[in-house]
């Protein structure tokens, strides 16, 4: 470039000192490189993204000779040494504001850089935590993600039984049986970012629960009730506060009691109607009751026994499953019932019954059926 300078100088047959040539030869020289640097620029294009999905730097620098060489300072240190090329496929780690830096080199050995903003934008991981897993009950999905910038705009939830999904943040739903079940759960942020996540979750059988009572009752002539619960627990609480097996109620209402075992519950109403009052306590001692039956046809214990009941009758008699459905009733009972309904065996198993005596005498209580 210097000798092309000179040529110009020599043609023009300038005249004076060397001094004065070699004054005007550095000005015009510096005069040529200005000119050259101010047709080279460095820029990129990016994209903002989400945490864990990949974003494309491109470059979109200028020059007026070809771009022979491009740098990048990828964290921020001042330094262009973290990769080269044209273009990049970034995936980060982290997310926030990322400061990235581009230094091209022409062939004329002239360069410019740049720095941009890259937005990473938060992606959470979807995550819940179960409360009540247990059949039969509700068992919630409690929504556990926070979030430090913006929002999540939509959960989806899919409980892995075949019901309809969900998108409420924190749902409730009642798994019909016990089990292990694969749960869906994605959500979307206000930025856009979308993420799922699949869980498999247990879900525990609920105990089970009989009381010595059906769920329709009396308090009876002397006004008095006893209710049992005769299933196991580890633990089990009352509507009126009690935490023990049985409780005796003297006021008609309806009361609840609820049982748990491995940490799930089962609960059930008894309805408790008025007592006509006074007189002694009729316990099933009194009455003889059977209760235990063996309807093999073997001649023993094929029927239920009310002993007594011809001095105490006529004696209405109901016997219900644990789920209140009545199996049988007699307005005058005869010793006659072999646990059968509607003419066929009954399982095996606990019911209840209730016996109502001409002299406004109720006993309630158990009966189990055994093949």
């Amino acid at each position: 470039m210097l000798s092309a300078i000179c040529l110009i100088l020599n043609s023009y047959k300038l005249q004076g000192t060397e001094q004065m040539k070699k004054l005007l030869i550095t000005g015009l020289f510096l005069f040529v490189l200005g000119g050259l640097q101010a047709q080279i620029e460095a820029d990129f294009e990016a994209e903002d993204v989400c945490l864990g999905d990949t974003t494309t730097l491109i470059s979109t620098s200028t020059s007026n000779s070809p771009i022979v060489l491009w740098k990048w300072d990828l964290d921020s240190d001042g330094e262009f040494d973290d990769a080269s090329g044209d273009t990049l496929i970034m995936v980060y780690e982290e997310w926030g504001n990322k400061t990235v830096g581009l230094r091209i080199v022409n062939e004329n050995s002239f360069s410019s850089a740049t720095y941009q903003q890259v937005y990473v934008a938060e992606n959470p991981f979807p995550i819940f935590n179960l409360k009540q897993a247990c059949s039969g009950t509700e068992t919630l999905f409690e929504n556990r993600i926070e979030l430090e910038e913006g929002e999540i705009e939509s959960f989806y939830y899919e409980f892995g039984d075949d019901s309809n999904p969900s998108t409420v943040e924190s749902p409730a739903h009642v798994y019909d049986q016990p089990g292990t079940y694969q749960v869906y759960m994605q959500i979307t942020t206000s930025f856009g970012c979308q993420n799922e996540n699949y869980r498999t979750i247990e879900i525990r059988e609920s105990p089970e629960l009989e009381l010595n009572a059906p769920p329709d009752t009396s308090l009876g002539i002397t006004g008095r009730l006893t209710l049992q619960v005769n299933t196991p627990f580890d633990s089990v609480r009352w509507s009126t506060g009690d935490n023990v097996s049985s409780i005796t109620v003297t006021e008609a209402g309806t009361y609840t009691v609820t049982v748990y075992e491995n940490g799930c519950p089962n609960s059930q109403e008894i309805n408790v109607s008025g007592g006509t009052g006074g007189g002694p306590s009729p316990i099933s001692g009194e009455y003889d009751i059977m209760n235990l039956i063996t309807p093999n046809n073997d001649g023993f214990n094929d029927q239920w026994r009310i002993n007594n009941i011809t001095q105490r009758g006529p004696c209405k008699v109901s016997v219900f499953t644990r789920d209140g459905v009545q199996v049988f009733s007699s307005d005058d009972y005869q010793n006659d019932w072999k646990g059968r309904y509607k003419g066929k065996p009954l399982p095996e198993g606990s019911y209840y019954y209730v016996v109502e005596c001409g002299n406004n005498e109720v006993v309630s209580g158990t009966i189990s059926i055994l093949r």
